[in-house]
């Protein structure tokens, strides 16, 4: 079979996965954990769960840090995200040889404070109860490693915890002379859980498209979070996506240039499914323009991206569209060695 009949059986496979989605399913919790982390895999779309190799890719499959082929690799980013709120994010890896690669990662978004409220017999039917401040952080450590020259695995394990502010909730008793007296009760909306990520990645090395590989990876396995008296779940995500150099489908050679394209299918625990296409082009593996589109999202859609590389140092840039929303601009760092 031809590289070309590969490649349309595989986005056949992909659009079809999305055609037939099925109606929103429900709700997550933690949802600061469904935010694309860094400039480069924002640039194209967040297709990046197969051409991630460094300590990024924990974010999105943990596998791709067993690609890595130096000591140490260390990212950090900025997000400014829409209504106000900003994501920070960083990891580090280390390659012990044999033994395979080791990482930690942490991401903390950062929220406006919020005007609180408590049902009322008023006008309003409300009476405000003052601002407060809401937080959230994720840390977790990371392994991976490459089973023979073409497999690759790796894994996340996390702690996640979130702060929705304390709730003041006002209640009548009585007391033993039969006397109603009002009193009020100081109620936590915080919640923690340990969750996992797995992944792999698998390059069959085709004679024809050696550059063509997939992989696919679990985000956001956990137990139920409780809060208070109910009960919700992370936002579990399934994915699998496919790469290939545009230049090795063409049949063209192309010297010190890449055209990388990425598909990833998304099955999201608490949307329908959904499909990221991201290019990424390469100059001498220095200068790198991007772009990608996210299909089957509410306001998110087109993205682009910049990026440079001299020596150990990176410096990535992207914009995403967000629809109604505030554009989304995103800034990485990263220094490898």
């Amino acid at each position: 079979m031809s590289k070309f009949k590969v490649l349309i059986l595989l986005f056949i496979f992909l659009f079809q996965i999305n055609s037939f989605a099925l109606k929103k399913l429900g709700k997550a919790g933690f949802k600061f954990l469904d935010v694309g982390i860094g400039a480069r895999a924002a640039g194209i779309a967040g297709a990046y769960i197969v051409n991630g190799n460094s300590s990024d890719a924990v974010f999105f499959n943990p596998a791709g840090i067993a690609k890595f082929d130096g000591k140490f690799s260390f990212s950090a980013s900025y997000t400014q995200w829409i209504a106000d709120i900003s994501y920070n994010a960083a990891s580090f890896i280390y390659s012990a040889g044999v033994y395979g690669k080791f990482g930690i990662h942490f991401l903390s978004p950062s929220y406006p404070e919020i005007e609180g409220t408590a049902i009322a017999d008023n006008s309003q039917g409300f009476i405000e109860t003052g601002r407060y401040s809401i937080s959230a952080f994720s840390v977790g450590l990371s392994y991976a490693r490459s089973l023979t020259d073409k497999f690759m695995i790796g894994g996340n394990i996390n702690y996640s915890t979130q702060d929705l502010g304390g709730q003041t909730v006002t209640y009548v008793e009585k007391d033993s002379n039969d006397q109603e007296i009002s009193k009020t009760m100081k109620i936590s909306n915080d919640a923690s859980v340990i969750s996992v990520d797995f992944g792999t990645i698998f390059y069959p090395k085709f004679t024809k498209l050696p550059t063509f590989g997939f992989a696919m990876t679990v985000r956001n396995f956990s137990p139920d979070v409780k809060v208070q008296e109910r009960k919700f779940q992370l936002p579990l995500t399934y994915i699998i996506g496919f790469t290939a150099d545009v230049f090795d489908i063409i049949g063209e050679c192309k010297k010190d240039q890449r055209l990388m394209v990425e598909i990833d299918a998304i099955h999201p625990r608490d949307y329908t499914e959904r499909l990221n296409v991201g290019f990424e082009y390469s100059y001498r593996n220095m200068f790198y323009l991007r772009t990608g589109y996210r299909f089957n999202y509410d306001e998110e859609n087109v993205t682009f991206g910049l990026g440079y590389k001299k020596g150990p140092l990176t410096i990535d840039y992207s914009y995403g569209s967000f629809g109604v929303f505030n554009n989304v601009n995103r800034v990485s760092f990263g220094v490898r060695f």
